[in-house]
């Protein structure tokens, strides 16, 4: 697994160097390199805490799933009140923190996957059931999306519903195949074909 995170870094790595080229191509005939170099400064941190976190137990992160996925909905719903969350363009999605700005919808997008992960991880039985399968990580998740949506932030709402479903469907695939139902599994497949 850490290899493949190695890996994952690497290209990260790769396609962020493109995406300066073409930014610096684009930008330096009318804003000269100011817009490179800010995009280097937050690009060399984001890489920074990459190749940390492939270096850490990503299974560290579901002792934090809640609080995360909680602090989460705090954030969205604080950044939705006039003076705390400031308006830009029409929507209120960021919080002014001085020199830069931060969007909670971003948070989200990492922490619901986590929180998704772990809620499959501690159900893995039950992830087949409407229950414990559709009906309360979806209910959780359509609470996330709601408070991203009133922001509003269509397009961040629109990615995370889809990354969220195909994260369940894959969760409940892969646990049909190794929790098979009704005792049906590999032994019940092998005693058809030897019948």
């Amino acid at each position: 697994m850490r290899y493949a995170t190695t890996i994952l870094a690497f290209c990260v790595a790769g396609l962020l160097a493109l995406g300066m080229v073409m930014l610096y191509s684009a930008g330096m005939a009318t804003d000269g390199a100011r817009y490179l170099t800010m995009q280097l400064v937050w690009g060399g941190l984001g890489l920074g805490v990459c190749f940390a976190a492939t270096s850490i137990d990503y299974r560290i992160l579901q002792r934090f799933a809640l609080p995360l996925f909680i602090g989460t909905l705090v954030l969205l719903v604080l950044v939705l009140i006039p003076g705390i969350g400031i308006k830009l363009n029409g929507a209120r999605r960021w919080f002014d923190l001085g020199p830069m700005n931060f969007q909670p919808s971003e948070l989200a997008k990492i922490t619901m996957l986590i929180a998704i992960a772990a809620w499959a991880d501690v159900h893995v039985k039950k992830m087949r059931e409407f229950r414990h399968g559709l009906l309360l990580p979806g209910a959780f998740i359509a609470l996330t999306l709601g408070l991203i949506f009133l922001g509003p932030d269509f397009g961040t709402t629109m990615l995370l519903a889809t990354v969220c479903c195909i994260l369940l469907v894959c969760c409940g695939h892969s646990l049909e195949i190794s929790h098979p139902a009704n005792g049906r599994g590999r032994g019940g497949h092998h005693r058809g074909h030897h019948e």
